[in-house]
């Protein structure tokens, strides 16, 4: 499966990326909205993880655009926070 990371903070992309591959996946990290949007946009993942703070585009702003544009692709938007990890926001399954 490729799967799309949409991550600013770079100790939690390494994490993510470190899971997703050890069960298999084959993972891109986009660094800011933007650029999250622009790879969703020109290649067909699998599937998307979001964060919701994020630099230049949030991602409640990238997934609205993403449903605007018929992207088919499943996405999770995912609240991280310093306190008690991460707590899932919304998301099309």
């Amino acid at each position: 499966m490729q799967v799309l990371v949409v991550e600013d903070e770079r100790r939690m992309a390494q994490l993510l990326r470190q899971g997703l591959e050890e069960e298999g996946h084959s993972v891109v990290v986009a660094g800011n909205g933007k650029d999250g949007l622009a790879m969703a946009a020109s290649h067909p993942f699998d599937a998307i993880v979001l964060d919701v703070m994020l630099p230049e585009m949030d991602g409640f702003t990238v997934a609205r655009k993403l449903r605007a544009a018929r992207n088919q692709t499943p996405w999770r938007v995912r609240c991280w926070t310093g306190d008690n990890g991460f707590q899932p926001a919304r998301g099309r399954q």
